[in-house]
Formats: structure tokens, sequence, C-alpha cells
């Protein structure tokens, strides 16, 4: 399989995906997104898997893909959760399956008034696919190993 033939199939690798392949995909993604930088993520699948990468706190957000989200409610709950890991960075990456995931304006304006010099960033399949475009069909087959087999 070519590059574009993997990526046409991308939103069906996707739904195959467990929580656990899941977040071993988004390591290998940002390893090859970040060649600099050493790629571990840690933690627990279910509750604070992450990995701090070039002042960004990166957190794999697996989530079923039918499933209605209150992301509201789940950023605000991680930002208190990762408090200590967040001093000092400008960023907050979840990477998740699921396009429910997201941050309205209204929540945007309260976060950044109230978390200053700091964002967040949600990358669902549409953004993930675009990052797995930037990649060469090596690093591409690497990230999404056991979709190539």
């Amino acid at each position: 399989m070519n590059k574009f033939d993997l990526l046409d199939h991308f939103d069906k690798y996707l739904s195959s995906l467990t929580p656990k392949s899941f977040t071993d995909f988004s390591e290998r993604l940002l390893q090859k997104l970040y060649p600099q930088e050493d790629i571990e993520i840690k933690g627990s699948i279910k509750k604070n898997n992450h990995c701090i990468i070039a002042g960004s706190l990166c957190k794999p957000q697996f989530l079923p893909l039918e499933a209605s989200i209150d992301s509201q409610s789940l950023i605000n709950t991680d930002l208190v959760n990762f408090k200590k890991e967040i001093k000092g960075l400008s960023k907050f990456i979840y990477l998740t399956n699921n396009l429910h995931l997201s941050l309205s304006q209204e929540h945007q304006l309260e976060l950044s008034e109230r978390y200053k010099d700091f964002t967040i960033e949600i990358w669902n399949s549409n953004i993930i696919k675009q990052k797995l475009y930037q990649l060469s069909e090596p690093d591409l087959k690497y990230v999404i190993s056991e979709f190539t087999m």
C-alpha cells in the first residue's frame, strides 16, 4: 500500500483501535512528528496518560466514536489533574479519535482569561490525518504499523 492508499483507509483504521492501541498509535505519531524528542507516553490509559514535548503536554484521549462528550468538563478536569505538569508549558494537546471532543469559543475565551499564554489544541481524526500527510511513506507505515501488516 502506498501512502495515499493508507490515508484513504485511515478512518477504518481509527475505528478499529482500542484505548491501548490508540495510545500506542499516538506515541508513534508524536515520535515521528517530533523526532528530536525522546517520547514515551506515561501514566494509566484510563486516567492520566500523557507526555511532555517541546513545551506542550500531549494527552491521548480515546473515546468511543459514537459517544457524546462533555468537552468542557473533561478539559477543566484535566487542567486541574495536570496542574503541576502544565506549569511553565505553553500548550495542552489532546489527540483523540472522536470528532465530538471540541472546544467552544466561549470555553476557549474563558480558559484564555484564566490561563494566560496557554493554549489548548484538540487533534481529532481530521487534524491527525493532516499530521499524517506530513510524514514520509516509511514514517507513515511505522505509525500505523498494525494496519499495514
